[in-house]
């Protein structure tokens, strides 16, 4: 089961003073990034487990990107973080990704996401590319979304 998401903020192409966001970087001096936060209901195991089992669907043809047919692949993985790769479904451009994810126990567990996505290329417009790599990873059914 997919959980549960309530939205906090979202903010694109700037920098931030939260401890918590990490971005993957960008070789191109001038390229577009959003960075996202948001909680979930439940655990971030439940979080994290949700994001690759969609990467790897992604790679095994079980679920679609639904954002111009991108292809996910994880790059690198911790216990409250992970580094994604995608490259456009016309294979013209690539983003990482990082989320780092914070536990909030209790009767009611949550899960705060950090996210930050960057063009890998020079890029000034990218039509909300990278706001939907991300959101696209952990949004649940009442998002309109479909989870594994």
């Amino acid at each position: 089961m997919a959980p549960r998401f309530t939205w906090l903020a979202f903010v694109t192409t700037s920098v931030t003073t939260s401890g918590a966001m990490k971005c993957p970087g960008s070789p191109s001096w001038v390229h577009a990034s959003a960075q996202v936060e948001a909680m979930a209901d439940g655990t971030c195991q439940d979080v994290i487990e949700e994001i690759q089992a969609r990467v790897a669907g992604n790679e095994d043809g079980s679920w679609h990107d639904p954002h111009n047919g991108g292809q996910y692949s994880l790059l690198q993985e911790d216990a409250l973080y992970l580094d994604i790769k995608r490259v456009t479904g016309n294979k013209r451009f690539t983003d990482k990704l990082t989320f780092t994810f914070s536990d909030f126990p209790g009767a009611k567990p949550a899960c705060g996401i950090h996210a930050c996505s960057e063009s890998q290329v020079f890029s000034l417009k990218d039509f909300s590319t990278n706001y939907c790599n991300v959101r696209n990873l952990y949004c649940g059914k009442e998002d309109g979304c479909v989870p594994v």
